[in-house]
């Protein structure tokens, strides 16, 4: 049986936000109350080093 990646389980809102100095992948991604690696998938992220 195939599972689903657990990043691909939690839901998907096409939300805006636009990052600030000083915040981070993670922070973010508690905001959002989504994983780091599906904040990382959604927006094409290969790294995890964000710019204001």
């Amino acid at each position: 049986m195939k599972r689903t990646p657990r990043y691909m389980e939690f839901p998907v809102t096409d939300e805006v936000y636009c990052v600030e100095s000083g915040d981070t992948l993670w922070t973010i991604s508690k905001s959002f109350n989504i994983p780091v690696q599906q904040l990382m998938n959604l927006n094409k992220l290969s790294s995890d080093r964000i710019y204001p």
